[in-house]
């Protein structure tokens, strides 16, 4: 019975997630601009922060026009990440972003476990992941590369196994 209902709670994790996925392309809410320190703030009341975890958000972050709800779930989604595959006994997790001509580039670094380079491309496919015994749908980063693709920006990381991982994201002002 047990085995059935953990079943059942990943068939509905799985059924989610796709869901999420394949409605990133419909707009159903206007665009308007959007605070990102707001943004941060109401993700991490929604999720569950463990004690062991520290977010900074290093200086004020910018103002964007765009979709409330897609912004909160990149960076649910990258935020959920960070804290999940750390193995640290302080879980560090750093938000901030750089200012460039036209654009801005977002990142969210950790110190958690670390990816291989070889997996780069492949987290971000769907149904990816690189743990078969989490609880993970494998959807997350995918949703995360289609939100920021569908603001016509790019997403990419670097990690270091055993030292952790930025994620970087790029959105146009």
């Amino acid at each position: 019975l047990n085995k059935v209902i953990s079943n059942v709670e990943k068939m509905d994790l799985l059924i989610k997630g796709i869901l999420d996925y394949s409605s990133i392309d419909i707009d159903v809410s206007e665009h308007r601009n959007i605070d990102f320190n707001d943004i941060i703030a109401e993700v991490i009341n929604i999720i569950h922060l463990p004690n062991h975890v520290n977010i900074n958000v290093n200086g004020k972050l910018p103002t964007l026009s765009g979709n409330s709800f897609k912004f909160k779930q990149l960076f649910q989604n990258l935020i959920q990440n960070a804290i999940k595959y750390n193995d640290k006994e302080i879980c560090e997790i750093n938000i901030g972003f750089n200012e460039a001509e036209k654009s801005y580039t977002f990142y969210v670094a950790d110190n958690g476990k670390g990816i291989d380079s070889k997996y780069f491309e492949k987290i971000f496919n769907v149904f990816s992941t690189l743990e078969s015994n989490t609880d993970s749908s494998g959807i997350g980063l995918s949703i995360v590369k289609k939100i920021v693709e569908s603001h016509q920006g790019t997403v990419w990381l670097e990690s270091e196994e055993q030292v952790g991982t930025t994620f970087y994201f790029t959105l146009f002002k």
